[in-house]
């Protein structure tokens, strides 16, 4: 049966207004499925705490995105389903029209596919990257945690397993730094094959694996490790990276080995400093230095122990603070610390009797005692500085290369 042309065009049109009907409406169910996963991934962002100021740019820039995303998808969206329900042309052109100007004024958007074609996995993966970097930086923080504890607290032989020089003499009365003899060797031994040295310069011996030489510290036999603050430090962010990519990626992040020394370590290639307002703004890891009055070396100059000039410490809590032979304790604790160290009465060396030590009353009254206000502690010109955080990105980009 033939149907009359009249009614031939009108069911031409019911079918085609029927499936753009259908089309739309897939459109809709696709655009709401990527704003729920946009909401969804808006919320795992927000719950993350970055460790840093460079994390948290990074957090503010894919938290736009999302917004941006999320604010484009609902305008299409509900223009979308005005369009279903449209009953004229000139409704339609309307609507359509508008969805032309969207395209045009985020082209980006709409050429990627982020808007009304389906739900990619791009949003996914931009969040599964930065929560897996997060989880990785709290892994390396955990890490360091863990890596003080072992250095105040790890026994070799029926003794503390790390030791600061001023515990340690030779037979010549002088005192020295030591690493084990099996993967590390002194840049400036005190002895020719002597694993001793009066200055703390230490490289990993030529055929050690620097993950081999990092635990020999931990875990190996020979002892004491004689060092002091600083590259207990050093050491301890070696072992957490370690810890965190493993012993091949390490290897292959120092395939020129590894140097134990003040401000000569490879280790420094992989800091952040900045800057913070308050202790509430440290994260744990966080790398801080407690600095003692500027006239504590002055005042202490030939004093038979004169190594509190500061502390440097970690944050391993809530205002818990630790530094290689300094137990778990208060900014309040340590800056009494400080202060007791600095208030201690000088001495210096008494020339009738080699080997002791008299009152320095010189020193006493050019650098008198102080009071705790007077120690700077964490703070330098109302700031928290130096702070030293993992420059993860580094590590990250490192750890990623072929």
């Amino acid at each position: 049966m033939k149907f009359p042309k009249i009614e031939y065009l009108v069911i031409e049109k019911f079918f085609s207004s029927l499936k753009q009907r259908f089309t739309e409406a897939k459109r809709i169910t696709l655009l709401k499925d990527r704003i729920n996963k946009l909401e969804d991934a808006k919320k795992e962002i927000s719950s993350i705490d970055p460790y840093n100021k460079e994390r948290e740019s990074r957090k503010k820039k894919l938290q736009d995105s999302i917004d941006e995303k999320l604010s484009v998808c609902r305008e299409e969206l509900s223009i979308r389903q005005k369009l279903i329900d449209a009953k004229t042309d000139d409704e339609k052109k309307i609507l359509r029209n508008q969805l032309k100007d969207n395209k045009e004024k985020y082209p980006k958007l709409y050429n990627k596919g982020e808007v009304a074609s389906p739900c990619t996995n791009c949003i996914d993966l931009l969040v599964k990257d930065f929560k897996s970097k997060h989880d990785k930086e709290k892994k390396y923080r955990e890490e360091l945690v863990k890596g003080m504890k072992l250095i105040n607290t790890s026994f070799l032989n029926g003794d503390y397993r790390f030791m600061y020089r001023h515990n340690q003499k030779d037979d010549n009365d002088k005192r020295y730094y030591k690493m084990p003899g099996n993967c590390w060797q002194p840049v400036r031994p005190e002895s020719k094959g002597s694993e001793q040295s009066i200055i703390l310069d230490y490289l990993t011996k030529k055929n050690v694996k620097p993950s081999d030489a990092i635990e020999s510290l931990f875990t190996g036999s020979e002892g004491p490790i004689v060092i002091e603050c600083l590259t207990a430090i050093y050491i301890i962010h070696y072992r957490a990276i370690l810890k965190t990519i493993g012993p091949d990626k390490f290897n292959q992040m120092f395939k020129n080995g590894i140097r134990i020394s003040p401000n000569k370590s490879p280790i420094l290639d992989y800091f952040i400093i900045e800057e913070e307002n308050k202790a509430f703004d440290l994260k744990k890891g966080d790398w801080v230095y407690f600095k003692n009055h500027e006239d504590y070396l002055k005042r202490h100059k030939n004093s038979a122990v004169r190594s509190f000039q500061g502390e440097n410490a970690l944050l391993m809590n809530n205002d818990v603070y630790e530094g290689f032979g300094i137990p778990p304790s208060s900014e309040k604790k340590l800056n009494e610390e400080l202060l007791d160290a600095y208030n201690k009465e000088p001495t210096m060396p008494d020339p009738a009797n080699p080997g002791t030590y008299i009152i320095n009353k010189s020193a006493q009254n050019n650098f008198p005692e102080v009071k705790e206000s007077d120690i700077p502690g964490l703070y330098i010109n109302g700031k928290i500085y130096p702070v030293v955080k993992p420059d993860m990105e580094k590590i990250f980009n490192l750890e990623n290369s072929p």
